[in-house]
């Protein structure tokens, strides 16, 4: 059996402590996941006044205010904490003065330019063998264009730095769509060589790209799934560095690892936000959270009615505008819409006022973030609707059919490669799919769910099929390990 992985993941945000999005997801599950393979992780993030305020955080001083760096004329001073109790993997938080103090909440997690991600990633390095001084990471793991100059560093001034010398890099691309783009000036502020500010490594039209940088220099890059690596290989969907992504591809250096869910945190038979628990074998209580719901959003009482929930940022890529034109057709089913979500404002007064005052007592929006209240949401809805133009993943299909909910969909990124319509395939749960963005092709696959769940008997055996499929990080973290032993290989020569 191959030694254990010493893996060094960084990451902008992890769950639960710090959560914008799916990446916090991840960051929080994954690296358990790996552990429970065996692995050494140890998990990096810059440090939040609001993590530092929150009364259920522990924070244990590693290092007091040590000194990184950055370039010959910029030293900053750092601190290193590691966080109690245990999230389920070692999190440690590096702590800026300067840096990252207008986090006040989740919402303003992330800051301005690029010099707060040139620290904690460049800091990063420093910090490590802070944790345990022999500690040899085997793996540098970076997510998203916040950390893409991490695998800069160990081609370049890390190099032949002990405990980077033998280190590989694995880079991790949540969207594409987001890429970090600077003056040219940047590289040089983060002590950078300026060999790395050419098209082949670091540059983009002129400016510094940290997405392109963490891509083109790592010895594996993936993004997290199948289907949205092939995507991203496309003009349509690459956002400029397609043809990267098709060479990358050719050369063996890059695809799609699916994403999975916390099955721990997202269990119906013990989520403590749920009115009644439930499971596969004793499913009788989302009967219960579906009455609950609807009473909690103002939506009639009916056990006939079709409930759609949507958990989501309100925004044209999740399909709002699909859905804005073929609101009044879906609608015409015996259906309710529930929402919760904040975005673009034009949506938001959309569906918050104009289709919720048309539709009384079956159209509810909440425009804010409200953890709890989405988990019920998840559990006492019939349908769950992600008509995305694009999905890097989504977890919201997952989690939705780990609470028997079934999502409906349109075939792009991992909506694709995990809910199917008629047989499933391995690695997938049932769902009703649609493929041309065209609101028509939504509002059939609404109507299609409609006539499934008019069939109770049919409707019982998708439901369980939902919460039976296994979402769980289990295969997903043995695919990340073999791309880690692949990574080590590139890098040492094998």
């Amino acid at each position: 059996m191959p030694a254990p992985l010493k893996i060094a993941f960084c990451s902008a945000e992890v769950a639960p402590l710090a959560k914008v999005g799916g990446l916090a997801d991840v960051a929080g599950a994954l690296p358990k996941a790996l552990i429970g393979l065996g692995h050494d992780v140890r998990v990096f993030m810059p440090s939040y006044p609001f993590v530092e305020r929150n009364p259920n955080v522990e924070m244990g001083l590693i290092a007091d205010w040590f000194p990184v760096q950055i370039h010959s004329q910029w030293t900053e001073w750092l601190r290193l904490f590691r966080v109690a109790p245990d999230t389920g993997f070692p999190l440690y938080l590096v702590h800026s003065s300067g840096y990252f103090r207008g986090s006040v909440d989740s919402a303003s997690l992330y800051a301005d330019g690029a010099y707060p991600y040139i620290v904690f990633t460049r800091a990063l390095l420093d910090a490590v063998p802070k944790v345990e001084p022999d500690w040899q990471p085997d793996i540098l793991h970076c997510n998203d264009w916040h950390t893409g100059l991490g695998p800069a560093y160990l081609r370049s001034t890390h190099a032949d730095v002990r405990p980077w010398a033998r280190c590989a890099s694995v880079y991790t691309i949540h969207n594409v769509a987001h890429q970090g783009e600077f003056s040219r000036e940047a590289l040089d502020h983060a002590g950078l060589p300026g060999w790395l500010f050419s098209p082949e490594y670091a540059s983009h039209y002129e400016r510094l790209n940290f997405l392109k940088a963490g891509s083109a220099l790592c010895d594996q890059c993936n993004t997290v799934s199948p289907t949205y690596a092939a995507e991203v290989q496309t003009a349509e969907f690459g956002f400029g560095l397609e043809g990267l992504y098709r060479h990358l591809a050719a050369a063996g250096r890059f695809g799609g690892i699916v994403n999975g869910i916390d099955i721990g945190a997202f269990d119906p038979a013990t989520d403590p936000a749920l009115p009644a628990n439930f499971c596969a074998a004793e499913p009788s209580g989302k009967a219960e959270c579906k009455l609950q719901l609807q009473r909690e959003c103002g939506l009639h009482a009916d056990r006939a009615a079709c409930l759609i929930g949507m958990v989501t940022r309100i925004a044209d890529q999740k399909g709002f505008d699909l859905l804005a034109a073929a609101f009044d057709r879906i609608m015409a089913e015996p259906v309710q819409f529930a929402l919760l979500g904040q975005g673009h404002p034009h949506y938001e007064r959309l569906f918050a006022h104009e289709l919720a005052a048309r539709y009384p007592g079956r159209v509810h929006v909440r425009l804010a973030y409200d953890a709890a209240f989405g988990q019920r949401l998840y559990a006492g809805s019939d349908l769950f609707m992600m008509p995305s133009h694009f999905e890097p993943c989504g977890l919201g299909q997952l989690i939705a059919m780990r609470y028997g909910t079934l999502p409906i969909v349109r075939a792009t990124g991992g909506l694709r490669d995990t809910v199917a319509e008629g047989e499933l395939r391995p690695g997938s749960g049932p769902g009703f799919v649609f493929w041309p963005r065209d609101p028509a092709h939504l509002a059939d696959a609404v109507s299609r769910a409609c006539a499934a769940y008019a069939d109770k008997a049919r409707w019982a055996r998708l439901v369980r099929q939902a919460m039976d499929a296994d979402f769980s990080w289990r295969r997903s973290a043995s695919d990340y390990v073999d791309l880690y032993e692949r990574a080590l290989a590139a890098r040492r020569g094998g």
